[in-house]
């Protein structure tokens, strides 16, 4: 199964996955630049050279070329070439950006050149981020002999090259879905090892089956799904799919499919021109009571209420 295909690219885009490009990082010997903590989940690639991360809460790293770090909490952190170098801050860096290139930022002495491309990850769906990183590990890192994801991503970039500008909107969006490969990418190898999560969707994409079902009630919330017609679509019969649903996600099929339809109501009553009915529908819900009733037990307030407390929030 290609990772274009995968349930986790589907379920992703569900969740409204954005990556965007920082920079690419040209350092050299000695080097020493500090990251201020963000609310994105933050990735360093190492193209050539090498460098440690030293990050907040988590252990002194080593990154060769080929190695790929993910800081899944955005948590604030130095790249350096040696122990004990003076961090400048990177916001404090000239970002230099021509036609057709990545921008790219440069510090350091005059040694071994050290080449990082710096990228973002965040999920825009109400509350997906934090649900998500809270069950990552505060560094996840795959190494170049583990997985060729950065070479791949330099191959890709390298044929770019010459479209690839913030002033090009075209080239931008190509280096965003490369980006996106890279992170369902990384995301696969931790959900197929040892150290990989036991809950949540998460959880399921251990089994290819319940992640086919996963995806299947992503792709389509308001979906008239039943136990039994989900275990019909991944060839399980009932009594097997619910055993196993409930052992990898933490739930059952129906409460899970519920907590989805939720999540996707929150998400659309930020919509001012929908109806509350609208909203229910949208999920799934013929009755508008009945909507209401399973947003209050979800959320433990109504619709309404919702919507105008996070009207009074944006506006502040």
């Amino acid at each position: 199964m290609s990772v274009a295909e995968h349930p986790l690219t589907e379920i992703l885009a569900s969740l409204r996955l954005r990556s965007s490009l920082v920079s690419m990082a040209r350092l050299r010997v000695p080097f020493g630049v500090a990251c201020r903590p963000t609310s994105t989940a933050i990735l360093h690639a190492v193209l050539e050279g090498r460098c440690d991360l030293v990050a907040e809460g988590a252990k002194r790293v080593t990154l060769r070329a080929g190695d790929l770090a993910l800081l899944c909490r955005g948590v604030g952190h130095v790249l350096e070439d040696a122990p004990g170098r003076t961090a400048r801050p990177i916001r404090q860096l000239s970002l230099v950006s021509s036609p057709g290139s990545l921008p790219t930022v440069g510090h350091g002495g005059g040694g071994a050149l050290t080449r990082v491309l710096c990228g973002s990850f965040e999920l825009q769906h109400a509350g997906a981020h934090q649900a998500v990183t809270r069950l990552l590990p505060e560094v996840l890192v795959v190494r170049g002999d583990e997985a060729p994801i950065v070479a791949w991503l330099d191959n890709n970039l390298a044929m770019l090259d010459g479209q690839l500008g913030r002033e090009q909107p075209g080239g931008a969006e190509l280096v965003r879905r490369l980006l996106d490969l890279a992170f369902v990418q990384v995301l696969r190898r931790w959900v197929d090892s040892d150290e990989g999560p036991r809950e949540g969707w998460l959880g399921g994409l251990g089994d290819d089956r319940i992640a086919q079902a996963l995806a299947l009630v992503h792709r389509r919330p308001a979906g008239a799904w039943t136990t039994d017609g989900l275990a019909q679509r991944v060839g399980m019969s009932r009594s097997s799919f619910h055993r196993h649903f409930k052992q990898r996600v933490g739930m059952a099929p129906a409460a899970y499919l519920t907590q989805w339809r939720m999540e996707c109501a929150a998400e659309a009553l930020s919509t001012p021109s929908l109806s509350v009915a609208e909203v229910g529908a949208k999920v799934g819900y013929s009755s508008e009571d009945a909507f209401v009733r399973a947003f209050r037990r979800a959320w433990g307030e109504s619709p309404s209420a919702w919507r105008r407390g996070r009207a009074l929030a944006a506006t502040g």
